[in-house]
């Protein structure tokens, strides 16, 4: 679904596209000079950010039909339903209530960022920007804004705040959680944990799993209140397999099917006990950071994701390994955190696409979290 298939798919559109996008992004320039005029944005930074809200311009329709991702539909189908008639009855019970569940809940917390039209999925791509600008203000109370442009500048960081997915939703509420981790406030992030884990379940133990050795077990205040706390989580997870056991297997196994997979090799991958979870996580995350191979890069597209991924992962060298910062009880603790996000998906993804949607939205937090505590570790390091 390239170029030409895209083509086809924008003449239906007319005029219409044109006015409604146009506005949203008129809509999101005046909301710019807003945060100028309180000063919640420098302007020096204003040409940056006209020229960064105008990308959803040129990805679908341009760059590939939005048929390519086609999830794009569902999400702005589900949120004008919701505007239309309020969220309807959510059901958990089944995997495929599940899924229109997460669909459900990710459209309602998409509205809550208002753009001027909903016609097409550019115009849920413009709700991202809205959301990216938000998510900048936070951080450059926080982080030079200089250096968050950086980050806003990375290419997966543009393509998903162009098109019309939740990836930069949950990049949100997970930047922002763990955030509130690092600056131990409690209550403020558990409320974002709760909202990852609605946006995307499976980057909400990440979060929860930090949250838990920082305000409960209190493991950073010493070695031995660490190592026992990991001693009975690994406990935890082996004798406990069976209560979380169907929702791992039900996800593993589902994806793979989505992702290609016959069934019958699907279930091939079920894992029988809590020691086998963790032998197979420990096995595939160092296959999920990695990928694509330099032998598995067979297109354009995954060359590019290949040379992004050997880029983020020296600065995250850099920001978490360099000179032995991450044996800081606490960075450790938000490495630990890392490693668990990062096996979830290493055991539930099997498709090249997905995989590299859903590294990003499990990488960059943790990539921003990082570097924000190296300047807290320097301003402590040099204060007067």
């Amino acid at each position: 679904m390239l170029f030409s298939e895209g083509w086809e798919l924008f003449g239906s559109y007319d005029s219409f596209y044109y006015l409604s996008e146009i506005s949203n992004y008129l809509f999101l320039v005046l909301i710019l000079f807003i945060f100028i005029h309180f000063k919640l944005i420098d302007k020096k930074y204003s040409l940056f950010w006209i020229l960064f809200l105008l990308t959803p311009f040129f990805f679908n329709f341009i760059l590939f039909s939005p048929e390519y991702l086609s999830d794009q539909f569902k999400y702005i189908r589900e949120l004008n339903n919701i505007k239309a008639n309020g969220i309807s009855n959510i059901d958990v019970s089944t995997y495929g209530g599940l899924k229109r569940a997460r669909i459900q809940l990710s459209s309602y917390l998409l509205a809550l960022f208002p753009v001027f039209s909903y016609l097409t999925v550019t115009s849920l791509a413009f709700t991202n920007k809205l959301i990216a600008m938000i998510l900048f203000v936070f951080l450059s109370k926080r982080i030079p804004a200089d250096r968050v442009i950086l980050f806003f500048l990375i290419p997966s960081f543009i393509l998903f705040t162009s098109v019309g997915l939740r990836e930069v939703l949950v990049i949100f509420f997970s930047v922002v959680s763990l955030i509130y981790l690092i600056e131990e406030k409690p209550v403020r992030s558990l409320i974002a944990i709760i909202l990852v884990s609605v946006t995307k379940i499976q980057n909400g133990p990440a979060y929860l799993v930090i949250w838990l050795l920082l305000f409960v077990f209190k493991a950073y205040r010493n070695n031995l209140r660490l190592f026992l706390s990991l001693g009975l989580g690994a406990i935890a997870i082996i004798i406990l397999f069976e209560l979380y056991e169907p929702l791992i297997n039900l996800y593993r196994q589902a994806y793979a099917v989505e992702d290609g997979l016959s069934y019958e090799e699907a279930m091939t991958l079920q894992i029988g006990s809590g020691i086998n979870l963790m032998l197979i996580t420990l096995k595939e995350i160092p296959i999920f950071l990695l990928k694509p191979l330099p032998w598995q890069i067979s297109n354009g597209f995954a060359l590019f994701v290949f040379i992004e991924s050997v880029f983020l992962f020296y600065l995250f060298y850099l920001f978490a390994f360099k000179d032995g910062f991450f044996l800081k009880r606490k960075n450790l603790i938000i490495l630990i955190g890392f490693i668990i996000g990062i096996g979830i998906h290493a055991i539930t993804v099997f498709n090249f696409g997905t995989l590299s949607r859903y590294r990003f939205t499990a990488f960059l937090p943790f990539l921003i979290g990082f570097y924000y505590l190296r300047l807290l570790d320097y301003d402590k390091k040099y204060a007067p």
